[in-house]
């Protein structure tokens, strides 16, 4: 902080603390920031005048083209203007993108080029609804198709460009000039969720902006000494990524908790946020009612977007203090999840038309593409041996896409979780610098939690389930709940039980932690598509067929994941021999090599019987085969993972705070 308040007095001096005058950034870039200020008010005047929408709202709620046309002409103008200021200040600013590039030893900053234009353009199509008769429908629909594309553009390119204040200043100005830009759009969309918070979150939104522009003078009227010499990520930037973290869930929770929880036989459900119904309309023909207002979750989608481009780079003091040797989100990982975030955007925009020729084949990745964003964090974070923070992501992005609903708590509750792991992870940045909590014998209790339920599950401990074929009927105990009617808890239960394997999964990749293993990468990967198979519950004509459609992905997983968890398992009793503990090293080798070798054998043999017409007896016997391999298979993977917690340290690994 002493820091930040010095580089403020020389901005104000035009001097270095040791008195000596000083170059800044640049000062010409800096006067973009007054062309977003200016914006900023503009965007206040809108919200007065009563013949005009807030400016920019239309971007992100792009029904309200229909409006502009028929209602309030006059907000063509002013949104043409808003974005022209924006862009004008964006291209301002990209004059000394090379120039900021080369102190950071980088090209990212040409993206402020893109950004720009990509303003510029958005302004255009904007300003042609004023040529526009009103009374054409046609031409109305082509103009709300107009404002969607000026939509996402424009909200992805500035996430993209903002987040580059806060990565490129060691100072708390890019701090805050990157996280109030970063979140002006996310708090706008917001404005939507409800009459009650409008007026707030038009305000706040603007106000946001105008913070954020003045700290963005101020970004290129600082000394250069404020920017980064190094690639990794400054403190002030961890510290972004943990508020960042934290903001973003707490703004996702109205996407959660508006409009998606409804009452069935009186038992409360949530519903995907890619639900909705439709009914006739005037201009769009059928249009579109979802549950869940899309631009809430647009929201929380675009504070996500921000959050993952601020995933830390570690530097070398940082892997020496946690027991992991890289970056936890880097290289295509992290790039992948910004594209999932951006193609939630891209579908929340166009089903925010309302229009369903346009949003009803996008509106399926409302709920698939931020939730499978998540599970990659989640897997990500369990693999280096945070379960604190990645189980919780992974939970609920899992039950974020049960189709048709799920009880709401396994949903709500989660999501709290994620809220308090997240203010806590913000702490931590701030505290001691670190963006995880490195608590390895946690990785080892999440790991033969999930692997003792999974067993459990298997062989019916907590239940039977629907008449269907065995052990369809034994793994699926969808009477858990007495009082809940069972086609209500049928496909919760039914998610649980592919859960308990998804856990395991992604919690066994903690111990390649130490020994960098790609075969525990895959694993965690790989599990996340079959979590997506969860949506698949909704195509099962009856709670039966949706037990054998759960049964199969139960199966498929296990099967995918055999060889390489069995690999894995080698690697962990070649690292105990190494540790000297022969037995235990010994027994888990051959434990495994067995288990790949009776995996074979029952694979040989199921394809020997389904090459005819086997009769029922003999698929019985196929399946009974199958569940004693992975009984045993399972049983026998806790035990290794148990030894080689012992052996390798990781029981004693964690809760040890120092600064």
């Amino acid at each position: 902080m002493a820091e930040t308040v010095s580089t403020l007095k020389s901005i104000f001096t035009q001097t270095t603390p040791q008195g000596e005058r000083y170059e800044p950034v640049d000062r010409i870039a800096g006067l973009g920031g007054l062309f977003g200020v200016i914006a900023a008010l503009l965007g206040v005047v809108t919200f007065i005048l009563p013949d005009s929408l807030p400016a920019g709202t239309a971007l992100e709620l792009p029904f309200q083209a229909v409006q502009y046309l028929q209602d309030y002409p006059l907000s063509c103008y002013t949104t043409a203007a808003f974005l022209g200021l924006l862009a004008v200040g964006m291209l301002l600013q990209a004059r000394a993108s090379k120039k900021l590039g080369s102190l950071l030893e980088s090209g990212y900053p040409s993206i402020m080029w893109i950004a720009a234009i990509v303003i510029f353009y958005a302004a255009y199509l904007v300003i042609g609804g004023a040529s526009i008769d009103p009374n054409v429908i046609v031409l109305i629909r082509a103009y709300v198709s107009d404002m969607a594309l000026a939509g996402w553009l424009v909200v992805v390119l500035w996430q993209l460009t903002v987040v580059m204040y806060t990565d490129a200043s060691k100072s708390y100005v890019g701090l805050v000039a990157g996280l109030c830009n970063g979140f002006f759009w996310p708090v706008l969309a917001l404005s939507g969720a409800s009459s009650t918070f409008y007026g707030a979150a038009i305000i706040g939104a603007y106000a946001l902006l105008m913070i954020g522009q003045v700290a963005t003078m101020m970004f290129w009227w600082m000394p250069k000494e404020h920017i980064r010499e190094f690639a990794r990520s400054t403190d002030t930037a961890k510290f972004a990524f943990g508020i960042s973290g934290f903001l973003t869930f707490l703004l996702g929770s109205a996407a959660v908790f508006d409009g998606a929880i409804q009452v069935l036989h009186g038992v409360p459900v949530w519903m995907p946020w890619s639900s909705y119904e439709t009914y006739p309309h005037h201009i769009y023909v059928t249009a579109m009612d979802f549950y869940t207002p899309p631009w809430v979750v647009q929201a929380f989608i675009l504070g996500l977007i921000f959050w993952l481009m601020l995933a830390p780079r570690l530097g070398s003091s940082d892997v020496s203090d946690i027991p992991i040797h890289e970056d936890i989100l880097k290289g295509g990982l992290k790039w992948f999840t910004v594209f999932l975030g951006i193609v939630g955007v891209i579908s929340t925009t166009y089903a925010s038309t309302l229009m369903a020729s346009m949003g009803e084949t996008l509106a399926v990745f409302i709920s698939i593409a931020p939730a499978a964003a998540m599970f990659l964090v989640g897997t990500a974070y369990a693999g280096a041996n945070d379960v604190i923070v990645g189980l919780p992501l992974v939970f609920t992005s899992v039950f974020l896409m049960v189709t048709p609903y799920s009880m709401a708590g396994y949903v709500t509750i989660p999501w709290i979780i994620i809220i308090i792991t997240q203010a806590l992870l913000m702490v931590e940045t701030k505290i001691r610098g670190h963006t995880m909590f490195a608590q390895t014998f946690l990785t080892v209790i999440a790991t033969g939690v999930a692997s003792l339920a999974f067993i459990a599950f298997m062989l019916g401990s907590f239940g039977r389930g629907p008449p269907a074929m065995w052990p369809a009927n034994v793994w699926f105990p969808v009477h858990l709940f007495p009082d809940i009617p069972v086609e209500v808890q049928a496909p919760t239960i039914m998610t649980i039980v592919v859960m308990t394997l998804i856990i395991r999964n992604v919690s066994v990749v903690g111990y390649s932690t130490g020994a960098p293993s790609e075969t525990a990468k895959i694993i965690g990967n790989i599990t996340l598509v079959f979590a997506f198979m969860v949506t698949m519950f909704a195509g099962a004509k009856d709670i039966t067929h949706q037990a054998l459609t759960a049964a199969s992905v139960v199966f498929m997983l296990y099967t995918i994941s055999f060889v390489l968890v069995l690999s894995l398992n080698l690697n962990l009793g070649s690292r105990i021999l190494k540790q000297g503990h022969e037995l235990e090293g010994n027994l888990i080798r051959v434990a495994a090599a067995a288990g790949l070798v009776f995996g074979a054998l029952v694979a040989l043999y199921t394809l020997y019987i389904f090459s005819g017409f086997p009769s029922p007896i003999e698929i019985a016997g196929v399946i009974t085969l199958l569940i004693t391999l992975v009984v045993g298979l399972e049983i026998l993977s806790l035990i290794t993972w148990l030894s080689a917690g012992i052996r390798l340290g990781m029981l004693t690994g964690g809760f040890k705070f120092k600064r």
